[in-house]
């Protein structure tokens, strides 16, 4: 159920760049400073509390290692991420990432979560709908949880107009998709 990057909605490739990965397209598969901002903070919080991981990174872990947090499996990221970088072009990664990462409990791609969480296709999805999905990718287990319940959590709401905001601020929303957005989320 493969969906090609042009028949997914724009307002959710905006989304998930700016929630995942806001430099994919300028970085070659590291983004220093979130590395640096990660290291301090993990640091300073004396646990890891903090990753640094780019879309690139996340398609690697997601495609081809297992989850074991070993130096042996980051040192494979790293290669994996850097060859990824200079054998695919940025969209096809983009593409790949959106089409085999886990939105919930045996949810993957975006075709399937489109069709669990709102019954539609990839091309459809709202401004709203949109970053509702992008605002599960750290952790969609636990986000499916949530929505199992049937209703956003105060924090979460918040967060998705924080994030409305920002894509609007940004350009990445029209003013007009912003507030359609926001009514979506009075809803």
């Amino acid at each position: 159920e493969w969906t090609y990057i042009e028949d997914i909605s724009p307002y959710f490739v905006h989304a998930v760049l700016a929630h995942e990965d806001a430099g994919f397209f300028t970085h070659h598969g590291f983004s220093e400073m979130h590395i640096r901002s990660a290291l301090i903070r993990n640091l300073q919080e004396g646990r890891y509390v903090v990753g640094a991981s780019t879309i690139t990174m996340q398609l690697v872990k997601n495609v081809f290692l297992h989850r074991e947090k070993t130096l042996a499996r980051k040192i494979q990221e790293v290669l994996l991420t850097w060859w990824i970088e200079r054998v695919m072009p940025k969209r096809d990664i983009l593409e790949l990432y959106l089409n085999v990462i886990e939105y919930g409990p045996a949810i993957y791609g975006i075709r399937h979560a489109a069709r669990h969480y709102f019954g539609r296709l990839p091309s459809q999805l709202s401004p709203a709908e949109s970053v509702f999905l992008a605002t599960i990718l750290p952790n969609p287990k636990r986000y499916h949880a949530y929505y199992e319940r049937g209703a956003l959590t105060p924090s979460w709401t918040e967060q998705m107009r924080k994030m409305l905001v920002r894509l609007r601020d940004r350009g990445s929303y029209s003013p007009e998709a912003y507030e359609y957005g926001l009514a979506e989320l009075q809803n």
